[in-house]
């Protein structure tokens, strides 16, 4: 595929603008394809993203006959950054991210085309899913959702997972909450765990060399602990089971930043859903080698095959 397919949006795409009921912008983009549209695919993205590093799937999605919309999240991208450390990932709670997502439903059924379906990566997909327990009404809005490598439990080794969430809470109690993790970029590592693709590994960083104010570096001790205290209340007993929405679960087999096996249990105790695992994924699915997102693209081609039969 094509370079230029990946770093350029659909050209036809236009800007969007929304206000937070706490007086935040959210930055956001929408695209059309020629003709009517089969629905609309509102597309989530995971920590330290923002809506140029999806460009290549908005066109894939354009090209399958979908409207695209797609924001950046609070903190993050071109949206209000909630620190005077523009580079530090914060938010105090995850109910905010919740409140960005309603937000951005609901502009949605004001202008976009019927049906809505959410595509959701990583932490994006965590929101997603939990939007869905918290607020099943406002979720009857969604006719399906795609959840890639769910951010359902964060991969902490060599540390163990309790004492990591240990270790978060006592630093928000240490008066830390907005200070950043001492990690390095994973993108910059060696043995890259995003993807095995070195040409779309150099996706997000060629963005964030022409607009480094797109830039997010580690997260803060608040939004660790945020994000533990989430992971185990979506996780908490009977709040998967009550999720009726017909969900596709993509699983990346050696994904190293979430717990694949985690996203497997999940899927058994969601009451309609059904999963592609794919072995030699890492965590980015729509950012691996054309084979591996062939075998997404194929998976979700069937899934969306059935919204055609049901709303025809």
């Amino acid at each position: 595929m094509s370079t230029a397919r990946r770093r350029l949006l659909p050209l036809d795409s236009r800007a969007l603008r929304l206000e937070t009921m706490d007086r935040l912008v959210l930055r956001g983009r929408a695209a059309d394809p020629p003709g009517r549209p089969r629905g609309t695919v509102l597309l989530l993205t995971g920590r330290s993203e923002f809506i140029e590093k999806y460009a290549e799937t908005m066109a894939d999605l354009v090209d399958r006959g979908f409207a695209v919309r797609t924001f950046d999240w609070r903190g993050q991208g071109l949206s209000s950054r909630l620190l005077a450390e523009r580079r530090t990932g914060h938010v105090g709670r995850f109910e905010d991210y919740l409140d960005d997502l309603d937000l951005m439903i609901t502009t949605c059924g004001a202008e976009a085309p019927a049906p809505l379906l959410v595509m959701a990566h990583s932490m994006g997909a965590h929101i997603a899913l939990r939007f869905c327990a918290d607020r099943p009404a406002a979720a009857a809005r969604i006719t399906r959702l795609v959840a890639l490598s769910p951010m359902l439990r964060i991969v902490t080794r060599p540390v163990p997972y309790g004492f990591a969430r240990l270790i978060a809470w006592t630093a928000c109690r240490l008066g830390l909450a907005t200070t950043a993790l001492p990690l390095r970029d994973p993108v910059e590592a060696a043995d890259n765990p995003l993807t095995s693709d070195p040409s779309r590994a150099e996706d997000q960083a060629f963005f964030e060399r022409i607009a480094p104010e797109l830039a997010l570096g580690p997260p803060s001790w608040g939004w660790l602990d945020a994000a533990f205290r989430s992971c185990a209340r979506v996780l908490a007993r009977g709040r998967l089971e009550a999720i009726r929405i017909p969900i596709l679960l993509a699983v990346a087999g050696t994904d190293r930043i979430v717990d694949p096996a985690t996203t497997l249990q999940a899927a058994v105790r969601l009451p309609a859903a059904d999963f592609v695992a794919i072995d030699e994924a890492r965590h980015e699915i729509l950012k691996e080698r054309d084979p591996i997102r062939a075998r997404f693209w194929a998976a979700f081609d069937d899934f969306v095959a059935e919204i055609r039969a049901e709303v025809a």
